[in-house]
């Protein structure tokens, strides 16, 4: 009934802020939290004790946190994968990462800012065809792009709408993708440098 995920945010930016906190599970999901941790002291910034997949926000800070090198965050989920969790897809199951909202999942998404002009090294930029170069960069954004809208696509247009993702998501994937803001997300827009 209350089983613990714990996990900590492996890279950030040297500096710049964090701007919004967006923890994510699926239908055994009890609680989220978010503790941040600097200078030997830590502090709870998110606290999500009745955690609901229904329910899901975007939560904007009122005052963004600056990065640091020596900021860390850590993330612990609670999960209910009893019989006293009504919304349990199964009881009776090993649980497993997934896509499915009948597996699951323990994200602590968040949004971070930092100075357009900064010389940022991106660690998933080093995964790349084994280079940290920009071509690589780029190929990886374009897969990434190109499953965006495979997943979303419903209608089969080459573009998402807002209809066609999550309502809890839909936030999220709108504010940095759409950039033109007409309501659709095209190949070009999830595969730009940008998002």
């Amino acid at each position: 009934e209350d089983y613990p995920v714990q996990a900590e945010v492996e890279w950030l930016p040297k500096e710049g802020e964090i701007l919004s906190l967006a923890p994510h599970m699926h239908m055994r999901g009890k609680a989220f939290r978010y503790t941040l941790e600097r200078a030997g002291a830590s502090e709870i910034v998110l606290d999500v004790p009745n955690y609901d997949f229904n329910w899901q926000h975007v939560y904007q800070l009122s005052q963004p946190i600056p990065i640091s090198e020596d900021l860390k965050i850590h993330c612990e989920a609670r999960f209910n994968n009893s019989e006293t969790n009504l919304v349990n897809p199964d009881p009776n199951i090993a649980v497993k990462w997934g896509d499915q909202t009948w597996q699951e999942m323990m994200v602590g998404f968040l949004d971070v800012a930092v100075d357009r002009d900064a010389n940022i090294e991106m660690p998933w930029s080093k995964r790349v065809a084994g280079t940290n170069n920009e071509n690589g960069a780029n190929e990886q954004r374009r897969k990434d792009a190109e499953q965006f809208i495979r997943r979303f696509d419903a209608d089969g247009d080459g573009r998402v709408s807002r209809a066609e993702v999550p309502t809890e998501f839909a936030v999220f994937a709108f504010r940095n993708m759409d950039h033109d803001k007409d309501d659709a997300i095209t190949l070009e827009e999830a595969a730009s440098e940008d998002r």
